[in-house]
């Protein structure tokens, strides 16, 4: 950084102080309605010359004397024989001559000024972008695709922008220092700013102006924000909420998890059109918060605090259950008062052998309603009604094509409805278990909110979506619910395909056929040894392919086909089906690899042609749409589940896997 170190002084009348500054002062800026130079701030280099300095100093001295010779001229007493309008006329261009003379060096000075001053923006900019990077993890020369941008006031110089005046320029680049010092400021937490070199105290005006280049001191360290320290109450600094998320996520197990927690913690759930609107409840104190989880059950080695939620690091005491420790903290926890009475603790695994994560919010974070308004049991009745119809109408029945079939269609509606009732009859039975194991562990749900495929034929029903309405105890209870789903899932559809299987088909005379062409790969494989002989069906439709392979088939064994496609369906790992609720704790970290399998298993299928593209593709958008993400994990994450639950539990996931596979990936038959 380039530049001398200087200081100047300025006439009293001029600055409204003393002509000579005291020892320890900094530079004035510019005043109003006066012509007096800015403060100066120092500045260094390697050279050693006294020249500009001295020039500096005669132009300061040169502004002062005319300064006052104005102001002598301006109170002298006027003669009452004045001089001729000649004498007066040269000597109104003489002053006239010696007011553009002081503009001119007044310049000069407000030119050094801010060439003094862009420097120290250069080195502010320097600095903040070194502590940004080293926020963001990124060594020094690193290659990143994280792009840097300081965003401050532009300044520009008159050589940069014609119309600008030095003194204009000099009063930008101060705005644009200023920004630049906040915005270090903040990045680096610190209560003061953090500057660059400070300028070194402006001497009297009596002193020898310095001729040694002083070095720069070296920049401050990066200081990153206090994690035990901060107490709630106020908006973080960005930055500081970035580094202590990444630290908590850090020492989660399942950041996932974690992560959903403090995103629900800190972002609100407020109404902003409702002015009566509950405010947002708050946790207790934090030493309170610390003091009440006691040491028999949980010793906690550190703290990371946020705005609305805490998070304690630590382990269960040994010998303790956990779900008994966590049910023991939180009743202490609630009896705190009223800051404490509607506090939720929960217990979540660390990545270390042994210590777990404790994360403390306020209820009004988990966005739990409690109470179902009557539309919805209205509008899930609604659903139930469309999806029963939907069924009836699935793309997996095939209905010959007569002369007599349009006067006969209400007959032939009346006889199918076994379709209708297998495939509702199949996702009623899952989630009828659902909410038995959901009330034996205190969990309340929504009503179940059927997704009918109409107008899209398909399997007539996707399943049904359900949102909890309380907190889960602990995994085994979230667990405990998608395993039993999928069980009566296939028991009840597997009850349909025995009921049909058993009524024999009537031949040439039955009145609904099952499309083997669009089942998937292994249904297949399933069923033909029990179908018999295969019925070709004339298509009305002649754009499509006339002739397709069916067989003849009960109504029943294609709702039973239909629900058991479903229950299938429903067991991919992915999101908040039951498969993605399993995988998650049967596979651990490496449930998002077996994610990524299921959604590569409905892009197969979702290419195909026909039938089986709507299908897969209806089912793809479902999942993505509807049972997409995550709920909020279980209080007490710790205790893993059973053995023999993880065995049966990846049974099911993998036997879902198989026959959800689409048929269009196996040769043709």
């Amino acid at each position: 950084m380039s530049g001398l170190a200087f200081a100047a002084t300025q006439p009293q009348h001029l600055r409204g102080g003393p002509a000579a500054a005291p020892p320890g002062s900094q530079g004035g800026g510019v005043g109003e309605g006066g012509l007096s130079p800015p403060g100066l701030p120092e500045v260094t280099t390697a050279s050693s010359s006294l020249a500009p300095v001295l020039a500096q100093a005669v132009a300061v001295f040169s502004v002062a004397s005319l300064a006052i010779g104005r102001g002598r001229r301006s109170r002298a007493p006027r003669h009452p024989f004045g001089p001729s309008a000649a004498a007066r006329s040269l000597v109104s261009c003489q002053a006239e001559g010696s007011d553009a003379q002081a503009d001119a060096e007044a310049e000069a000075i407000f030119r050094e000024a801010y060439e003094a001053e862009a420097e120290r923006a250069k080195l502010l900019r320097s600095q903040l972008e070194a502590a940004l990077r080293q926020q963001l993890g990124i060594a020094e020369g690193e290659d990143s695709p994280v792009q840097i941008a300081v965003n401050a006031p532009q300044a520009f110089s008159p050589l940069e922008s014609p119309g600008v005046t030095w003194r204009q320029a000099f009063q930008d680049i101060k705005k644009r220092t200023a920004s630049l010092e906040e915005q270090l400021k903040k990045s680096r937490g610190a209560s003061a700013p953090a500057r660059p070199p400070a300028p070194a105290s402006a001497a009297p005006a009596s002193s020898a102006p310095r001729d040694e280049a002083t070095p720069p001191p070296a920049a401050e360290p990066f200081a990153s924000p206090s994690s035990g320290s901060s107490q709630p109450g106020g908006a973080l600094d960005p930055m500081q909420m970035v580094e202590r998320i990444r630290e908590v996520a850090a020492k989660a197990a399942e950041e996932d998890a974690v992560l959903r927690l403090l995103a629900m913690g800190e972002i609100t759930n407020q109404d902003p059109f409702n002015a009566d609107a509950k405010a947002p409840g708050q946790l207790p104190p934090m030493e309170r918060a610390r003091e009440a989880l006691a040491s028999q059950d949980f010793v906690v080695a550190e703290s990371i605090t946020f705005e609305r939620c805490y998070v304690f690091t630590g382990a269960v005491a040994p010998g303790r259950d956990p779900g008994q420790a966590l049910e023991s903290m939180q009743s202490r926890v609630r009896s705190l008062g009223a800051s404490g009475a509607e506090t939720e603790l929960y217990l979540q695994p660390a990545k270390e052998e042994g210590k777990a994560l404790l994360i403390m919010l306020h209820s009004d974070s988990l966005r739990f309603d409690g109470e179902v308004p009557w539309w919805q049991w209205v509008f899930a009745t609604l659903l139930v009604v469309v999806s029963f119809l939907a069924s009836n109408t699935t793309s997996l029945a095939v209905f010959p094509f007569t002369p007599q079939m349009g006067a006969e269609m209400a007959s032939i509606l009346d006889q199918v409805q076994p379709i209708g009732f297998g495939v509702i009859g199949t996702v009623a039975a899952s989630e009828v278990a659902r909410r038995a194991v959901a009330a034996s562990y205190g969990v309340e749900l929504s009503p179940p909110f059927l997704l009918p495929t109409w107008p899209i034929g398909s399997l007539g029903c996707l399943g049904a979506v359900n949102r909890r309405l309380s907190t889960v105890p602990n995994r085994e209870a979230e667990y405990g619910m998608s395993l039993a789903a999928a069980i009566s899932g296939f028991l009840v559809s597997g009850l349909f395909i025995a009921a049909g299987l058993a009524a024999a088909p009537v031949g040439k005379e039955a009145l609904v056929d099952l499309n083997f062409q669009i089942l998937p790969g292994f249904v297949k494989l399933l069923l033909r040894p029990l179908l018999g002989a295969s019925a070709i069906t004339s298509q009305p439709d002649p754009f499509a392919d006339p002739m397709i392979v069916a067989f003849h088939a009960a109504p029943a064994l294609i709702g039973g086909v239909c629900g058991l496609i479903i229950t299938a369906l429903s067991l991919l790992p992915i999101g908040k089906l039951d498969g993605g609720v399993i995988a998650r704790n049967v596979f651990g970290p490496a449930a998002g690899t077996v994610s990524a399998a299921g959604f590569l298993l409905l892009l197969a299928g979702g290419l195909a042609e026909g039938d089986i593209g709507a299908l897969y593709f209806s089912f793809a958008l479902a999942a993505l749409f509807w049972q997409g993400g995550q709920e909020p994990p279980p209080k007490e994450a710790v205790t893993e589940i059973p053995g023999a639950q993880k065995a049966l539990g990846a049974l099911l996931v993998v036997t879902g896997f198989v026959l959800s596979i689409p048929g269009n990936l196996f040769p043709p038959s």
